[in-house]
């Protein structure tokens, strides 16, 4: 593993955390709105809270229960910026599809 370590960047572990809460919001609205049935704002919201919550208790989970991991604070911050350009996609999305 340390060789891993040696060729990747430091800061990969951060893409990650942003790209995979881009796209767990994203699921979750579709899952509110498609098997739910929630209105489309409705499931926005839900989306948003749910996932900045669930980031963040794994973060605190990884502090109180793992000794392999730790708290990261940036990793939320990384996390909550993916769930906010996902929200900025899906409201571009239906604006474009509104004008159409």
């Amino acid at each position: 593993m340390d060789k891993v370590e040696e060729y990747a960047p430091s800061y990969i572990d951060k893409i990650f955390h942003f790209c995979a809460y881009l796209l767990f919001n994203g699921f979750w609205f579709a899952t509110f709105v498609i098997r739910f049935g929630k209105r489309k704002r409705i499931a926005f919201f839900y989306a948003i809270i749910f996932s900045v919550i669930f980031g963040i208790i794994i973060e605190c989970l990884q502090w109180l229960i793992t000794t392999s991991r730790s708290f990261d604070l940036i990793d939320i911050l990384f996390n909550i910026a993916g769930v906010l350009v996902s929200s900025l996609l899906i409201t571009g999305y239906f604006k474009l599809v509104k004008k159409q």
